[in-house]
């Protein structure tokens, strides 16, 4: 799976495990306080990486879909 998804984050839900960095650097990063940024929300190539920081993520603070609107 190589389309463009589209990302999005729940700030809110947040528990700052760092799973997302590591599945998905080029996506997800740091604000100075250690609570998730989000870098690229429509990151081109990145699905796979994208849906694994989503699968990990303890509190399902991440949604991701697809080129139609669909939650992944």
């Amino acid at each position: 799976m190589t389309e463009t998804v589209h990302v999005e984050v729940r700030a809110e839900t947040c528990m700052a495990s760092g799973y997302c960095m590591r599945q998905a650097p080029r996506v997800f990063g740091a604000d100075e306080a250690g609570w998730i940024k989000l870098l690229d929300a429509d990151p081109e190539g990145q699905t796979a990486a994208v849906l694994a920081a989503a699968t990990a993520c303890p509190v399902a603070a991440i949604d991701v879909f697809d080129p139609d609107g669909r939650q992944l």
